[in-house]
């Protein structure tokens, strides 16, 4: 129960806290500056190379979805489809459950061997986990069929080199961005870790 509250006083503030990065205009569209979208974003995501030699085996750029971010994502939203506040609310209600449930990391994922990106297939030859407060938890993966100019307008980090993939963890987001939280990346090609 104190918990819940907790939650529910957290979100009201956070949401009340981007008020002053989106704007309501007098034909009620809501929208948010590109400058203020992509300076949330990149506030939290991460990358990372490995190498064998002179040849890059590994790169990981990778978003952790906070409140912050799912609420700028839903403002960007907003401002491409010139959504209505009734179609934001319903996006905002939606955003508000997935993240009471579980924790979404945004990777762009870069392998030179084809056969090896496969994060998303069944029989993957990679390991995805997120170590927050001392638990381990393990990653499902879902491939992004996306284009590359809308991947790259919500995650300006990514290259159209990479992989889009949505990375789900069965941590409620609140845990995960208000605690220190370790990405691992493994497999027989090599390993890669995002510190969150």
């Amino acid at each position: 129960m104190v918990e819940t509250i907790r939650l529910k006083s957290f979100i009201f503030l956070f949401l009340l806290s981007l008020s002053a990065c989106s704007t309501i205009d007098s034909n009620r569209r809501i929208y948010i500056t590109d400058s203020d979208y992509k300076s949330t974003i990149l506030e939290v995501s991460k990358s990372t190379q490995t190498y064998d030699g002179l040849v890059n085996t590994i790169d990981v750029r990778a978003t952790l979805m906070t409140s912050k971010v799912r609420e700028a994502q839903t403002l960007r939203k907003a401002t491409n489809f010139q959504w209505t506040e009734a179609e934001v609310i319903a996006e905002r209600e939606y955003q508000q459950k997935s993240s009471a449930a579980e924790t979404k990391i945004f990777m762009s994922f870069y392998t030179p061997e084809a056969k090896d990106d496969n994060l998303h297939k069944v029989d993957t030859v990679w390991r995805i986990f997120l170590d927050v407060e001392g638990k381990r938890y393990a990653g499902t993966v879902q491939k992004m069929s996306d284009s590359v100019t809308e991947v790259r307008d919500l995650y300006p980090d990514h290259t159209k080199w990479g992989t889009p993939y949505i990375i789900k963890f069965l941590v409620p987001t609140s845990i995960s961005e208000t605690n220190p939280s370790l990405l691992t990346l493994t497999g027989p090609v090599g390993s890669a870790t995002l510190n969150f």
